[in-house]
């Protein structure tokens, strides 16, 4: 299972191997920056180059874009951060990809065939069922791989660190405090209560 949270300030990767156990062990992302290797900035640069310009995930030189968290416009064919978005994250797919290959390719290999894996993004979870399947779609087509399930980023939490699915452990209130969005989920002996109206930017 691989897990993608393109994040409004960083974008952080996870993996989770059930053949050897539950636990999620961190995806590499930026090997360029030995003390951030599990994440990277959310911005991607448009660079001018001759006869046009280039995306590229560092830059001085070019102008900075963003628009992480933003919901997905279908009609917005032409919106500049729309198509930055969509470029950063093929960008740090094929990067994690690339900074991973015993995790993504048969026998660690570039030229195998990719494994067999699901794969899950993250939401702000005040989102509409509607605009999470349209924000799946974006990243589907960035990709070029099917996702799995969008899931609420303060579920996420919560899946992340409870004990197992068997163990009732009463009520939990989660509380992300993101970087554009606060997301609160309710947890009643490990299923969830309906308190999304909370969520707040």
């Amino acid at each position: 299972i691989i897990c993608i949270d393109f994040g409004h300030g960083d974008t952080v990767a996870s993996y989770v191997d059930l053949n050897i156990s539950n636990e999620p062990m961190p995806l590499n992302i930026n090997l360029a920056q030995e003390k951030a290797l599990k994440k990277i900035s959310s911005v991607i640069y448009k660079v001018p180059i001759e006869g046009g310009y280039i995306y590229s995930l560092v830059s001085t030189q070019g102008k900075a874009l963003a628009y992480f968290k933003g919901r997905i416009d279908k009609n917005a064919q032409n919106d500049e951060r729309q198509i930055a978005f969509g470029e950063f994250v093929k960008q740090v797919f094929d990067r994690i990809k690339t900074n991973n290959k015993e995790v993504f390719y048969v026998n660690g290999d570039e030229n195998s065939p990719l494994r067999d894996f699901k794969l899950y993004i993250a939401a702000p979870t005040k989102w509409t069922y509607e605009e999470k399947q349209v924000y799946k779609e974006f990243i589907e087509n960035a990709l070029g791989h099917r996702i799995e399930w969008v899931i609420n980023e303060s579920d996420a939490a919560f899946y992340n660190h409870r004990p197992n699915d068997n163990v009732l452990i009463g009520n939990v209130l989660i509380i992300d405090y993101g970087s554009s969005t606060i997301d609160y989920t309710l947890m009643i002996d490990n299923k969830k209560a309906p308190i999304d109206y909370l969520a707040n930017q």
